[in-house]
């Protein structure tokens, strides 16, 4: 049996609780002015807007928000002088920066939620914390093309699979529901995940509801394990930047703004999830995997 902990009705969720995004905000702002390091206007704005979407759909749909944060890193650093040949590894390295910060306020807002399967999440965790490490050393080391066809393939099957077929029928847990076990299918899914500098709910989620855990609690818990992959990830990008070719210093205030702006606006995307049917957050889930796999499709080509 698992230890799911019964998410609160829908008219019983929290407020929505903004003021420690706005002061991890504020705070940001301040520290990169302080430093130097603040993006121009234009970029700065792009950064902050793209951000505060990416933290409605991370909280509302449990994605790590790379649909977001990808193109608009890709936008916005060359305005702040990186180069096309450090592009893409800027990118991946300050998306995973700033996955950290809402992917931590997401997992706050579910566990006030009680909508985690603490089970899972001691499960799946540690692994997928090295696989993201391990998957984004070896983001550095090569272009990323095929992963990135790989993951944008697997997640257009997912997204329509989702949009497509009906919600199974609620069953039992079973431990002989997959044949993968957690300390392969986690570090697996995460390695993906460090390498394109995203999140796996698209693998995570069908792998826990095939381990018999319901939508809402697969889609919280799927969410808040991409904390793993912002750790590992950025872990692996630290290590390599300190031994090989440091990161271009827009990387930082990059991630900052983007981050912080996304931290936000977490508690907003996780309270209107809680009012969504179950039918539609699979619906919107599917909907924003098949728009990520197109966007890391146009990426690779």
């Amino acid at each position: 049996m698992h230890s799911i902990v019964r998410p609160l009705p829908l008219s019983a969720g929290p407020r929505v609780r903004p003021m420690f995004g706005l002061i991890f905000l504020l705070a940001a702002i301040a520290a990169l002015s302080a430093y130097g390091g603040v993006a121009p206007p234009a970029p700065a704005a792009l950064l902050l807007l793209g951000g505060l979407l990416c933290g409605v759909l991370s909280g509302l749909l449990g994605i790590g928000g790379a649909l977001i944060s990808v193109p608009t890193l890709y936008l916005a650093l060359p305005a702040m002088g990186v180069a096309a040949p450090q592009l893409p590894h800027a990118v991946l390295a300050a998306a995973l920066l700033a996955m950290l910060p809402t992917t931590l306020a997401i997992g706050c807002a579910h566990a006030r939620r009680r909508a985690l399967d603490l089970a899972w999440l001691a499960r799946l965790g540690p692994g997928m914390a090295l696989g993201a490490l391990l998957g984004a050393l070896l983001a550095t080391q090569l272009g990323g093309i095929v992963l990135q066809s790989t993951f944008a393939a697997q997640s257009l099957v997912f997204g329509l699979s989702m949009l497509c077929r009906p919600a199974p029928p609620p069953r039992p847990a079973s431990p002989g529901a997959s044949r993968l076990p957690p300390w392969v299918a986690g570090p697996g899914a995460a390695a993906f995940g460090g390498c394109v500098g995203m999140g796996v709910g698209s693998l995570i989620v069908p792998y826990l509801e095939r381990r018999g855990v319901d939508l809402r609690p697969a889609v919280a818990t799927s969410a808040t394990l991409n904390v793993c992959i912002a750790f590992g990830g950025s872990l692996a990008f630290w290590a390599h930047a300190q031994a090989a070719a440091p990161l271009p210093a827009a990387v930082w205030p990059a991630a900052v703004l983007l981050g912080a702006a996304a931290t936000l606006a977490v508690p907003f995307g996780v309270a209107c999830s809680g009012r969504l049917r179950s039918d539609r957050l699979r619906r919107g889930v599917g909907a924003i995997n098949v728009a990520g796999a197109i966007s890391l499709l146009a990426n690779a080509l």
